[in-house]
């Protein structure tokens, strides 16, 4: 639970990295 936890976060900052490369 823990490590799906951790890869969730961690998707949910290579979307924000990757709307913020459309972004720009």
């Amino acid at each position: 639970l823990m490590k799906f936890s951790t890869t969730q976060e961690l998707m949910y900052e290579d979307i924000k990295e990757i709307k913020q490369a459309v972004k720009n």
